[in-house]
């Protein structure tokens, strides 16, 4: 059994996959981006920028409390699937793409099954630690 005490071994193959994950992007959407957009680099750009955000946030979140997180799950959960419901609602959901997923509020969308997933990884760990 594998035994570190600090998480640079995990941390270390993230970064490797997130690599990774960049360098097949590079490589299977350059034409389209060449085609589409006039920039091979086009989805590329767009990604390492979302990457960039993904990894302050989560830089972020490390700082805050595992037990704030727990104390979360219940109103986090109640939001989620009231979010989830509203999609159903003409006035603010949209349909887009041919389907109704998206919350639109003036100028911002959002698609609450994001929230959602984040939400039941939050849930299921709260549940594990009842268990």
């Amino acid at each position: 059994m594998i035994r570190w005490k600090s998480p640079s071994l995990l941390i270390g193959i993230v970064l490797v996959l997130l690599v990774f994950g960049m360098v097949v992007l590079a490589s299977a959407s350059s034409v389209r981006g060449e085609t589409y957009h006039f920039d091979p680099q086009y989805f590329l750009k767009k990604q390492a920028i979302w990457l960039s955000i993904a990894l302050v946030v989560g830089g972020i979140c490390t700082l805050v409390d595992y037990r704030w997180w727990r104390r979360a799950v219940i109103p986090a959960m109640v939001i989620a699937a009231i979010l989830l419901v509203l999609v159903f609602f003409p006035p603010l959901g949209r349909k887009i793409g041919g389907s109704w997923r998206w919350l639109r509020w003036g100028g911002f969308s959002f698609q609450p099954s994001e929230l959602a997933k984040f939400v039941t990884v939050l849930m299921l760990a709260w549940w594990i630690t009842f268990v």
